[in-house]
């Protein structure tokens, strides 16, 4: 019989590079047992992401150290009905006493959280959702949901403080509302970056810098919510304003590739465009860089705000960026500006490179923020949250 205290039936779609060392520290907790369900066809093959416009395999580990179960190995056939009878057979057949559900909408989840309320089990859901500045976020109707979701649902994980605001607004009450901080692996980060700086000469030759210039450093897909023109319209008003010629370095694919690369021509002894970089090879470029850029309109988190921070970035992110609150502490180690208003980052850029000491005290800041936000902190929110419900239980 299963000793441990929590046992959790976790459902969620597939392997995601972000939660694999988290699912492992969480399997490794010594009060935790988890089984992890997952509901999608896709395994680990590569796919195509069609907003990094290419076929995507990550090169970190997505299945080890922890149980897991794709329910199309289990179901008779790969029909949703077929699933679902799979997902309530292992529901049943399993001793688990708490079912986690990742998100609330999907099909698959609703009846997750559907079957757990059958078996009376007590049920956690983590989403990531927040409330966007200057927009009609449908308040009305997302309270008439979550009133019925509050029947299905004894714990929210909330990932950070704007998701936690949600759930207010979304009328949750807050004796529901627990913690579990969106992290990544600081550990494997801070390794991996420590790594390239042994080696940063040859990456600045490989790439054409020259010592002794700032690096701005842009990490993501080229696409309409992330907003990479806007830095690059902001850069190509800041050159034109001051005596200091920092790089600017795109990481990533995606549709606009070609319109920035075009716009970009006219400065390409500053501008870098390195294409996709997987998982084992992002730090390289956040051991370059001295500040990360996120324009996006619309940014759930921001995982390479957490990423960079442990190079000791300083950060300029938009008021749409949902990390902003909990790693962004304006004027202290980066700054926050209105998304789309190029003037605020243009004058944040300015502020940043043509300061040394300033940019050099809120890096620092950053990796003293960062410290405090990682994988340990989130498994403690879930342990927490797990006792509580195994205590009213």
């Amino acid at each position: 019989m299963n000793k441990k205290r929590y046992r959790l039936f976790y459902v969620v779609t597939h392997p995601i590079q972000y939660q694999a060392p988290w699912l492992r520290m969480i399997a490794n907790h010594p009060n935790i047992d988890i089984l992890v369900i997952f509901y999608w066809d896709k395994k680990t093959e590569p796919q195509f992401d069609e907003k990094f416009q290419r076929k995507i395999e990550w090169d970190v580990p997505l299945l080890e150290g922890y149980r897991y179960v794709f329910l199309s190995d289990v179901a008779k056939k790969k029909t949703r009905i077929s699933k679902l009878v799979a997902l309530w057979k292992l529901m049943r057949k399993e001793e688990f006493n708490l079912v986690w559900a990742h998100g609330y909408t999907d099909f698959y989840m609703v009846f997750t959280l559907l079957f757990a309320k059958l078996k009376r089990f007590k049920t956690l859901t983590r989403g990531d959702s927040i409330l966007f500045p200057r927009r009609d976020n449908q308040l009305t109707k997302k309270k008439w949901i979550f009133k019925i979701l509050n029947y299905f649902v004894d714990s929210y994980l909330a990932v950070g403080t704007e998701n936690k605001k949600y759930y207010q607004a979304c009328g949750v009450p807050d004796q529901k509302i627990g913690s579990c901080n969106y992290a990544v692996d600081n550990d494997y980060f801070k390794a991996k970056i420590n790594i390239a700086r042994e080696n940063l000469s040859e990456i600045k030759t490989e790439l054409q810098l020259l010592d002794n210039r700032p690096v701005i450093l842009y990490v993501g897909k080229f696409s309409t919510e992330k907003r990479p023109m806007d830095l690059l319209d902001a850069y190509l008003k800041l050159i034109d304003h001051t005596s200091v010629k920092p790089y600017l370095i795109f990481v990533g694919t995606g549709e606009f590739e070609q319109v920035l690369k075009e716009k970009s021509a006219t400065h390409a002894d500053t501008i870098r465009f390195t294409g996709f970089k997987n998982q084992s090879e992002v730090p390289a470029f956040y051991a370059l860089a001295d500040i990360l850029v996120l324009p996006s309109i619309h940014e759930k988190w921001g995982l390479v705000v957490n990423e960079s921070m442990n190079a000791g970035c300083a950060m300029i992110v938009t008021d749409c960026v949902g990390s902003r609150t909990d790693l962004v502490h304006h004027g202290d180690n980066g700054f926050i500006y209105p998304a789309q208003d190029i003037d605020a980052l243009t004058d944040y850029l300015k502020q940043l490179i043509e300061n040394p000491e300033k940019l050099q005290r809120m890096k620092q800041k950053s990796l003293d923020i960062i410290a405090q936000w990682g994988l340990k902190e989130s498994v403690d929110g879930v342990r927490v949250a797990c006792s509580q419900l195994v205590l009213e239980n």
